[in-house]
């Protein structure tokens, strides 16, 4: 029985020799697999951060584009410093620039020259008078011209939309004068 005993002890050898080459070559083989998938999604991952990096590059020239287009025509059309309503009134941006240039003040010390010359008039004819006066007929000083021509240059628009600016306070301050009603902001009612 001792070759029996020497035969089965070597094939129970060869069974757990040939048992673990099974397994390490199926971890191998799992290994290999799961580095495939790992690489794999490597590559994915770079070539979705390497779109995304693109569309960002691409974004931020329309974004430029865009700024661009809207300089080009604001230069064309300019920018509105009246809202084109019924009476009218300053934008936001129009009240921004009567802030800078100081208007209300300059437009309070106007109106006490020109109450004379408006006296009789209707609103729609104060609204006129002051549009054709600070276009044609204003005096204005070196320091109040610099500040129409510094806040024209530097917000991009031109003299006459700082002037418009200039009318509408002195209308303002007229139809005050002579009693009518200055415009004022629309007011939202709830019911």
């Amino acid at each position: 029985m001792d070759v029996w005993n020497v035969v089965i002890g070597i094939t129970s050898i060869a069974a757990a020799l040939f048992a673990g080459f099974a397994v390490l070559i199926a971890y191998l083989m799992w290994r290999r697999g799961t580095q495939a998938q790992a690489k794999k999604e490597g590559i994915w991952e770079g070539e979705v951060r390497s779109s995304l990096k693109t569309f960002g590059d691409r974004l931020s020239d329309l974004e430029k584009q865009v700024a661009h287009l809207v300089r080009f025509l604001a230069g064309i059309f300019g920018h509105a410093v009246i809202r084109a309503e019924s009476p009218l009134r300053l934008t936001e941006f129009g009240k921004s620039i009567s802030e800078e240039i100081a208007a209300p003040g300059w437009a309070d010390k106007m109106s006490q020259i020109l109450r004379d010359k408006v006296e009789y008039k209707n609103a729609y004819e104060i609204q006129l008078f002051c549009f054709d006066y600070v276009e044609t007929n204003a005096e204005y000083s070196e320091e109040e011209q610099r500040a129409i021509h510094d806040s024209a240059y530097e917000r991009r628009i031109e003299a006459s939309d700082i002037r418009r600016v200039l009318a509408i306070e002195l209308r303002d301050r007229l139809l005050e004068y002579v009693s009518l009603d200055t415009p004022e902001e629309p007011r939202i009612e709830i019911s």
